[in-house]
Order: structure tokens, then C-alpha cells, then sequence
């Protein structure tokens, strides 16, 4: 049996083996219904895209826009499959890191004179000696 869920704060839900990744995203973003259309749309998108990552979720994409006006057995508008994937290869291009940064954080961690994270190791350890006899 299914769960009910309110998503009023969010203003969105996502769904399936990929929602945790598509939440992430879109709360990155981040999203909301104020959007601009395109900017609504750009953030829905890359939240499929960075959903693709999960089991089960292909790369298969549709997108339409379906309002509660919009009759049964009418068009709806949407984006082209060839849209999706241009978009999509231009999303997969960005760079992740900029250029630079990973330096710059390493060099950082390393410049400081406190450590941020301590491990600790045991003193002394006592080994028990086995009674072996021979």
C-alpha cells in the first residue's frame, strides 16, 4: 500500500528508483513554481537526467506540459526528442569541478596548520601470548 506524501513546502515530488536523485537536483537548483517556463523546464530536465543514474531508470525521455484547461484527445505541447538531446549534451559538457578548484581546495587543506578531521590509533596494544607448546 502506497504512502500519502504532501510535497506543499517543496512545491514538487519525485517518484520512482530515481526520485532521490531528481529531489536532489531539483532542491539544488533550485525549483520552485515561480520559475520562468524555460527555467522550469531546464531544471526538470537535468533532474531526469541526473536521475539516470539509479537502476532502472533509462535515458529515455518525454517532456509536455499538461494543463488543467487541456481536453482529452488534443495536443499538448512539449519538446522534441531531438531538443531533449541537445540539451542533454550540453548539460553532460559542463564542467562538474571548475578549473582550478580541486587545486585550490587541496592546497588549502594542506596549508592549514590545524587538521580537520584527527584519527586516532591506539597507543599500545597488549597481545596476549599464547601458551604454545612445542
Amino acid at each position: 500500500m502506497g504512502k500519502i506524501e504532501y510535497c506543499d513546502l517543496t512545491g514538487f515530488a519525485c517518484v520512482g528508483s530515481g526520485g532521490w536523485a531528481a529531489y536532489a537536483s531539483l532542491a539544488a537548483h533550485p525549483y520552485n513554481v515561480n520559475l520562468y517556463p524555460g527555467e522550469a523546464i531546464y531544471s526538470l530536465l537535468v533532474a531526469k537526467f541526473c536521475a539516470e543514474s539509479s537502476h532502472g531508470v533509462g535515458d529515455t525521455t518525454a517532456f509536455m506540459t499538461i494543463r488543467p484547461t487541456d481536453k482529452l484527445n488534443r495536443s499538448v505541447s512539449g519538446l522534441t526528442p531531438q531538443s531533449i538531446n541537445k540539451l542533454r549534451e550540453k548539460w553532460e559538457s559542463m564542467k562538474k569541478v571548475p578549473d582550478g578548484v580541486a587545486d585550490e581546495l587541496t592546497a588549502d587543506c594542506r596549508a592549514s596548520g590545524n587538521p580537520m578531521f584527527r584519527i586516532a590509533t591506539p597507543k599500545h596494544r597488549r597481545h596476549r601470548r599464547r601458551n604454545v607448546r612445542r
